[in-house]
């Protein structure tokens, strides 16, 4: 978040709205929550809300370790990584209990990503573990800013609108479902101006 606050201040900018996806959003409850006074509205989306033994789970199985090697085995598992996390939700439980139905994004935005992971395999688990470790009951209850989220967060934050539109994968949604969920978070961001 520290970081972030940085390139805010590069930027010249005084007071922001924030709109966070997954790991993002978790980075901006953590924004909102060390400097409120510089966020007027925050934005949360695809936020897991897990219990502990869910977060165990994801701790220990989400982000494999994908050692590189001299035949390139990385690069299929990375591949196959990037794809699962399209087809199954967690990525690892691949059954039918666990399909997802936002099917596959494009090969060539499936492998933008799958480029991403390889280029970050070293530090990836570290990454994950440590937004999947972040305490997002605890932190968001300590939110003073509008927030807009899904209704499970409606217990930790007290000036919450809860998002109507549902929780949607970008690369895969349909034109109408990104349209439904821009408008919504673009008219929460423009309240109060």
């Amino acid at each position: 978040a520290a970081a972030i606050w940085q390139i805010v201040d590069a930027l010249g900018l005084d007071r922001i709205d924030l709109y966070g996806w997954l790991t993002g959003a978790r980075m901006a409850i953590e924004m909102a929550v060390t400097v409120p006074q510089r966020v007027r509205r925050l934005a949360l989306d695809g936020i897991s809300l897990l219990d502990d033994a869910e977060r165990d789970a994801y701790i220990e199985n989400y982000s494999p370790r994908i050692e590189p090697d001299q035949i390139g085995s990385q690069v299929h598992a990375t591949w196959q990584f990037c794809r699962d996390q399209y087809l199954f939700l967690p990525w690892y439980q691949r059954d039918a209990a666990h399909r997802r139905a936002t099917g596959l994004p494009s090969a060539d935005l499936l492998h933008i990503k799958a480029a991403d992971v390889l280029k970050s395999l070293d530090m990836l688990p570290a990454i994950l573990r440590a937004s999947l470790s972040y305490p997002v009951r605890e932190r968001a209850a300590l939110l003073t800013v509008p927030a807009l989220a899904e209704a499970g967060l409606a217990q930790s934050i007290a000036d919450l609108t809860i998002m109507q539109s549902q929780v949607i994968e970008p690369l895969t949604a349909s034109g109408s479902l990104l349209a439904a969920k821009s408008s919504e978070i673009a008219r929460f961001l423009s309240l109060g101006e």
